[in-house]
């Protein structure tokens, strides 16, 4: 399932099914890339649990480039424990990308030489072709590109649909494209991006601390570890998250496997809400409100049910 999380638009009322569900303006209507001619952009992608610069999405829509390298290296999951991740750029996550609502987005897969799987990916912003996974499908030492319009705002999974999915997926081949509505959000001090992962791994027949995939693990549902941004510890010690007293901040939260929920703890104030709604496909709204703590979140049927984009906007004051 796919849950997106979002903006202050003005909202419009949904008969049944929830006390206080509601939906955004009708999706942005396609226009012509020609008749456009839009601005061409270069997205510089940076690692997480950082963002690449957010528009303020006040303008025409613009042609968005950037480019996903597909590498398998072994790296560190837990401390003395290895596994041999499938990543986009290097990283796990892979890196987040920002738009706005209208551009057209145009990515560039490369399959790095030396490479054993043939890779692609499929985002969840994109309509046909599978996301983009049927145009994208390269082997080692390959690339391709390709273009879509993001026509509807919200936040969403990325991730590589080349059999086995799940593999692919749960070794570390995900991360979250964020389509903002017109205008963008509200300006904040600071904002992170964080996913959440399952990986099913075992020991390795000639090394207890070098683990490999476990298919027997997958198919029992039972994963090994289940991490944010890719290891234990990413996000602790050295590498925590520092915010000052008084700074607003934004978290755009993904998950890649099974379903979960952002808990942040020592905030006095909690807010996500829904983005990209739609009276067709929403099944089911939740409030959750402790004294002065609000949080709501919607949920989706996806294409894809192992994996989750649930991507949301706090701010804490």
């Amino acid at each position: 399932m796919a849950t997106a999380c979002s903006s202050d638009a003005d909202p419009t009322p949904v008969s049944g099914g929830g006390q206080n569900e509601s939906v955004p303006a009708p999706a942005y209507e396609a226009r012509s890339f020609d008749d456009v001619k839009p601005l061409n952009v270069d997205l510089k992608l940076v690692l997480a649990p950082a963002l690449p610069e957010i528009p303020d999405c006040n303008g025409e829509p613009r042609n968005v480039h950037f480019t996903l390298e597909t590498s398998e290296e072994i790296g560190e999951i837990a401390p003395g424990i290895t596994f041999p991740f499938l990543t986009f750029n290097g990283s796990v996550p892979g890196p987040a990308i920002v738009v706005c609502l209208g551009d057209w987005v145009e990515v560039t897969l490369k399959n790095l030489a030396g490479n054993r799987f043939a890779h692609n990916v499929d985002f969840h912003a994109a309509t046909g072709a599978l996301g983009g996974g049927a145009a994208s499908i390269v082997g080692p030492g390959q690339r391709t590109t390709f273009r879509f319009q993001a026509l509807k705002e919200g936040a969403f999974v990325y991730h590589c649909a080349f059999a086995p999915i799940v593999m692919h997926v749960s070794s570390g081949m995900y991360g979250s494209i964020i389509v903002l509505l017109k205008g963008g959000l509200p300006d904040v001090d600071k904002e992170f991006y964080l996913m959440e992962g399952d990986f099913c791994t075992e020991p390795s027949a000639d090394d207890p601390k070098g683990h490999v995939y476990s298919q027997e693990r997958v198919t029992n549902e039972n994963p090994s570890y289940v991490v944010t941004n890719g290891r234990v510890g990413a996000l602790t010690g050295d590498n925590a998250l520092k915010v000052k007293v008084e700074e607003k901040v934004r978290f755009y939260y993904g998950q890649a496997n099974d379903e979960s929920w952002i808990h942040i703890i020592g905030g006095t104030s909690i807010k996500s809400t829904s983005l990209g709604r739609s009276i067709r496909t929403l099944t089911r709204s939740t409030e959750w409100k402790p004294r002065r703590f609000r949080l709501e979140a919607s949920r989706w049927p996806s294409i894809l049910s192992s994996t989750l984009a649930y991507t949301c906007w706090s701010t804490i004051s």
